[in-house]
């Protein structure tokens, strides 16, 4: 007698570890995949937005660099037509005074586009957050909820 009354306790402890099983896979489908996706989706949104901003910045890079270049033979090399003095009686063509010019635009705006990725990111970072906190407290009700299951039986 005492046997079968262990036997239908394990039969029970056993149906319902099994149920406790079937609610974590349906919240594991439902809540933590698809969260994981979007994850992922945002991961490879990051991605490309920083790939896009290293290549554009390398390409920014070399061009300001080039112009400082043809500005330092510019200088030192006896040059004709229109030229402007700076300081230390260095010449440069008022071409590459407008070249330098449009780098440098082009940087600002750069560097505008880039503080408004930083504010997206923050925003990005903030919803995670509170979807890591949203996903805590959703576990410990079902930690909760499992708990009292097998206090009740």
């Amino acid at each position: 007698m005492l046997q079968d009354e262990v036997i239908l306790s394990d039969a029970e402890r056993l149906r319902m570890t099994q149920s406790n099983v079937k609610l974590l896979q349906r919240h594991f489908q439902a809540e933590t995949l698809p969260w994981i996706q979007r994850m992922r989706q945002k991961e490879q949104g990051l991605q490309r937005r920083l790939l896009r901003l290293k290549g554009s910045g390398a390409e920014l890079s070399r061009r300001v660099q080039n112009l400082l270049t043809i500005s330092r033979v510019q200088g030192n090399a006896i040059a004709g037509g229109s030229s402007a003095y700076l300081t230390g009686s260095t010449k440069i063509h008022e071409q590459s005074l407008a070249d330098m010019q449009e780098v440098l635009q082009q940087q600002t705006e750069a560097i505008g586009r880039l503080g408004n990725v930083l504010k997206r990111d923050i925003r990005d970072m903030e919803i995670i957050m509170s979807e890591d906190t949203e996903m805590a407290q959703d576990d410990v009700v079902v930690n909760h909820w499992i708990s009292s299951q097998h206090l009740l039986h």
